[in-house]
């Protein structure tokens, strides 16, 4: 995964992949050096558009959690002084170009050294006199490739915002599809046109637009739709056999035109049990925090819990909408010095009707206590043993 660093006018890409919320300060400094405002501030735009603030180490591993997820190979960091955090618009298409690359306009406008010797190797394959010609769309108004659309709040029947949304696509698509063809010496030797890397490219943009086109259409971004945006807290931070509860905060977001019906919840779905979380009517674009109520299976390993958004309709069933959400766990074994097994030991002799592991961490909290002033406490505190 690449990062782009976006600051002022320029665009730098990260010399390296940071693996961690400071780690990624520290070459945002580095890049910009001087340049950089005394306070400033971090953000990325999601996959829904939405702009989103890196504040924490929690929401840097939110972001690389939801861009590895779905294969993302760029993602853009903008940089912003503080109090006056307004993101440039030729910044928010993901169009927009490093400092070290050609512009879009320069490679198909004036010719590049790479783009020149690209096209002597094309002349030698045969085309069988096919010629690829632009539609000629009637009576849309002019449009410009930069504008930045979202979404879920295009209107598909306004041709001129459709135009809008299909060259936008493809000029995200263009600078890679453009680059991986320059970078192969051997485009002389393939015999048929249709085999071109930037063939395939463009056919496989064509095939997304007709895919997110198709969603419009059948409305499935309008509605009812909620998704999670991110993981906030999990408590306890290092999970333990001895845990008995995994408490889940997350920020939900109403991504639909409608408000949440009145009874609307959170149910578990699936992997680690967990209780049902109401949910109030949230408004469209609104957002709600929620807590997550897991039931630790308190044996080591790996675990996962899924839940999605519900609600009951008018017939009494339980309807579900929106993303699902799967939150991963790691839960260790919790380990205890020889000196506090000793003195478990002696109190599962005098006490045998309680499990071990309760004297345990009873035992834990305080391993510097004799046995026998631990003894009356852990009566005191189980008068009915």
């Amino acid at each position: 995964m690449n990062f782009k660093l976006c600051f002022a006018q320029q665009i730098h890409r990260s010399p390296k992949v940071p693996d961690s919320y400071q780690s990624l300060r520290d070459i945002v400094q580095e890049t910009f050096k001087d340049g950089l405002p005394k306070n400033f501030v971090l953000s990325y735009l999601d996959l829904e558009g939405d702009r989103v603030q890196l504040t924490s180490e929690e929401d840097f591993k939110s972001m690389m959690e939801i861009f590895s997820q779905q294969n993302t190979k760029a993602v853009k960091i903008f940089i912003t002084e503080e109090g006056n955090d307004e993101i440039p618009d030729h910044f928010k298409g993901t169009a927009s170009q490093e400092s070290n690359q050609e512009p879009v306009h320069v490679l198909l406008g004036e010719k590049s050294e790479n783009e020149i010797h690209a096209e002597e190797n094309l002349k030698e394959v045969p085309l069988e006199e096919k010629k690829i010609e632009e539609p000629k769309p009637e009576n849309l108004e002019e449009t410009k490739a930069g504008d930045v659309l979202e979404d879920d709040r295009i209107d598909l029947t306004d041709k001129k915002a459709l135009r809008a949304f299909i060259v936008q696509t493809i000029e995200e698509s263009l600078p890679q599809i453009l680059s991986n063809c320059l970078k192969q010496r051997v485009v002389a030797e393939k015999k048929n046109f249709e085999q071109f890397d930037i063939v395939k490219g463009i056919k496989n943009v064509a095939g997304e637009i007709t895919s997110r086109v198709d969603k419009f259409i059948r409305g499935e971004r309008e509605g009812l739709n909620a998704k999670f945006s991110r993981t906030e807290k999990v408590v306890p931070e290092v999970v333990t056999t001895n845990d008995e509860q995994i408490a889940v905060t997350v920020l939900l977001k109403n991504k639909g035109t409608e408000t949440f019906p009145p009874n609307t919840f959170l149910q578990n779905v699936g992997g680690i049990y967990g209780d049902v979380v109401q949910i109030p009517s949230l408004e469209p674009r609104k957002q709600f925090s929620a807590t997550l109520l897991l039931k630790s299976p308190k044996t080591a390993g790996n675990y996962i819990s899924k839940w999605r958004f519900g609600y009951i309709d008018e017939k009494d069933e339980n309807k579900q909408f929106g993303d699902e959400y799967e939150f991963k766990v790691t839960i260790i074994e919790k380990k205890y010095s020889k000196e506090v097994h000793e003195k478990a030991g002696v109190l599962k002799e005098l006490i045998p009707q309680c499990d071990i592991n309760t004297f345990l961490e009873f035992i834990s909290k305080q391993p510097k206590k004799p046995v026998e002033l631990l003894i009356e406490e852990f009566l005191a505190a189980h008068p009915s043993i």
